[in-house]
């Protein structure tokens, strides 16, 4: 066997390793965001700009917060104080909890559409190379946060729907899209894009057009 063949069949059985019953990416994803919680909890000086604006508005539930923002990451955020306290940990917990929900929401979805675990692994771990996801979101953002994950939800919910085909994941696919508006209004961008990119597949046509 070539040096290049022996390589190759290394990273794809690198990539089908499991931990606890778990992939290594999934492992490494879910340790990563917990350390994160900790680590930004722990080197904070305070809440910054978007983290006071949670503190300020936790304490009551609205359709909107800020004039312009939708409710879904705060409303996450209240009931979150509610179990856990009012403290920087819980708006840590909240924001990496959320992030940790879009990786393996899209991890999940390459299993659901078909593609082996090294791939869906390589497309989760991709995230990370987007800067708003990479590190943007995990610096600062908060109802960005919310938004780019209710889209990992909705292409979860939309790879299911597009096995299981019942009513059920129909529900699941239209409950993941509204929580994705919730998150952020410009999650509309990604959900139509989702949509008519299924529409353009004749086997997904067909199952998004039944009845």
């Amino acid at each position: 066997m070539s040096l290049t063949a022996q390589r190759s069949a290394t990273a794809v059985s690198s990539a089908d390793r499991k931990l606890f019953g778990l992939p290594v990416a999934v492992i490494f994803v879910l340790c990563y965001f917990a350390f994160q919680a900790i680590l930004v909890t722990v080197v904070s000086n305070g809440a910054g700009l978007d983290d006071a604006e949670q503190l300020a508005n936790i304490g009551y539930l609205d359709w909107g917060y800020g004039g312009s923002q939708p409710p879904l990451y705060t409303w996450i955020t209240n009931l979150a104080a509610s179990l856990l306290g009012t403290s920087m940990l819980t708006l840590q917990i909240v924001k990496f909890s959320l992030l940790a929900s879009l990786f393996l929401s899209v991890y999940g979805s390459m299993k659901l559409l078909g593609f082996s675990r090294m791939i869906a692994s390589a497309s989760m771990l991709g995230l990370f190379l987007i800067p708003q996801i990479g590190w943007e979101s995990q610096r600062a953002l908060t109802h960005s946060v919310a938004g780019t994950a209710g889209c990992g939800w909705a292409f979860l919910a939309f790879a299911w729907h597009m096995r299981a085909r019942h009513a059920g994941s129909a529900a699941a696919l239209g409950a993941a899209m509204a929580a994705a508006l919730l998150g952020k209004f410009n999650a509309s961008f990604f959900l139509i894009m989702l949509i008519v990119t299924g529409l353009l597949m004749p086997e997904y046509r067909r199952i998004l057009l039944s009845k």
